[in-house]
């Protein structure tokens, strides 16, 4: 959880409300940290009221470019431009399809990449979000990728 004027970390303590940030700690052969442009609220002193344990977020999250009417500026200079290269790259995977495809009701996962949390269609030729991937529950998380823990 990052400051967002800053970039500076916050505290892991109460609840606290900023960028949220995260470290793949697996990642072995690519930059494996990620800034987003997300605002989020973490719980850090408290389990979640669905049961579980741990730091939870609130399942209200949205992009401070919405909050702040404009684009997102995300100030952490050293987040690699590769990553922002895989993000266009990935996206552009749906426009491809949909300049061939100009109305297609849906455009199919091998031109998105599977790990997407969102469903796309064609209008004009571009593409555009048209549902989730997943059913969200009471916080706005995908339900069916939480496993409890015994």
């Amino acid at each position: 959880m990052l400051d967002p004027k800053t970039s500076e970390p916050l505290p892991r303590t109460g609840v606290q409300t900023g960028r949220h940030a995260c470290f793949d700690l697996l990642a072995e052969t690519y930059w494996a940290g990620t800034i987003t442009g997300d605002e989020v609220t973490a719980h850090w002193d408290e389990d979640c009221p669905c049961g579980r344990l741990g730091v939870f977020f609130d399942g209200d999250i949205h992009r401070y470019g919405e909050a702040e009417g404009g684009d997102d500026k995300i100030t952490c200079a050293r987040t690699p431009d590769a990553y922002g290269n895989l993000v266009d790259f990935a996206l552009s995977g749906a426009d491809t399809w949909c300049r061939a495809n100009p109305e297609a009701d849906n455009v199919p996962a091998f031109a998105t990449g599977h790990g997407s949390a969102f469903t796309f269609r064609c209008h004009a030729g571009k593409a555009e979000v048209s549902g989730k991937t997943f059913p969200l529950d009471s916080r706005g998380f995908a339900a069916s990728l939480w496993t409890p823990l015994d």
